[in-house]
């Protein structure tokens, strides 16, 4: 008989220690969310019927009347959080220049002639941001390639990989007359 106490005097031990974590482990969760996703960008060439699940890699673009090649871009928040305090970059081909500072760009000391940045205060989930121009100079043969790449509070806490599109220069042919 005193065996048998014994026994069910150290089972209700086991289970109220095994109980007791249990309950501890819980208390340790309540108060903390889970950790949101990070905010993603995609960046597409300006179209209408762009969207973060087609984006527009690649398009021709006509060179305005100095040669320079107007190029529209935006990008979409692709992502379920709110993206916050976003740094955005945009980097030209090696052979090519910025024909004219981007609105609301800068060229960080330090950084390469083709590479300019931006501040952008947030965007929201799903949301695309304004139009954006840069004209391009290029003296690559055809075509030429533009990066873009982003960092934010809420991003992961890295520079994102860079993100490529690619522009054919559409020159317009004269016809010739005898």
């Amino acid at each position: 008989m005193k065996g048998d106490l014994r026994t069910t005097e150290n089972d209700i031990s086991t289970k109220l220690d095994q109980s007791t974590s249990a309950l501890n482990a819980g208390l340790g969760k309540v108060g903390k969310p889970e950790p949101p996703v990070p905010a993603k960008l995609i960046f597409s060439l300006w179209d209408v019927t762009a969207s973060a699940d087609k984006p527009v890699l690649s398009k021709t673009v006509q060179p305005d009347d100095d040669g320079s090649f107007p190029v529209e871009f935006t990008f979409t928040n692709a992502s379920e959080s709110t993206a916050d305090s976003i740094d955005i970059w945009v980097e030209v081909c090696g052979l090519c220049t910025f024909a004219k500072e981007p609105v609301g760009f800068e060229h960080p000391a330090g950084a390469s002639d083709q590479t300019r940045h931006r501040v952008i205060g947030t965007l929201n989930p799903g949301v695309s941001f304004e139009k954006e121009t840069i004209l391009v100079k290029s003296s690559v043969p055809n075509p030429f390639q533009i990066a873009f790449r982003y960092s934010c509070k809420t991003c992961g806490g890295k520079v994102s990989q860079n993100q490529f599109v690619i522009i054919t220069q559409g020159r317009l042919l004269i016809p010739e007359h005898p």
